[in-house]
């Protein structure tokens, strides 16, 4: 069952990269740091993609769509 090991783990990062806000936004909402609770999560994220090319996160968004599709795919034809 390696492969399904391999396809979550794709999956997870995949996911991390694709749903960053939220993500970051509960992180810092569980944080112990007083600090961070007053950070705007979305504002930083998006001052964070600032420096990438405008085609990266359609391509993330793709790349995710393709790895979640393609990995199921392939599970059920491994269970066919």
């Amino acid at each position: 069952m390696r492969f399904g090991k391999l396809t979550f783990g794709v999956g997870f990062i995949t996911a991390g990269q694709v749903f960053a806000t939220a993500y970051t936004r509960a992180a810092f909402a569980r944080s112990a740091d007083p600090a961070l609770h007053t950070v705007d999560a979305p504002a930083l994220i998006a001052a964070a993609r600032t420096p990438f090319p405008a085609w990266l996160r359609p391509l993330v968004l793709t790349r995710f769509a393709l790895a979640t599709l393609g990995s199921a795919l392939v599970l059920v034809l491994l269970w066919v």
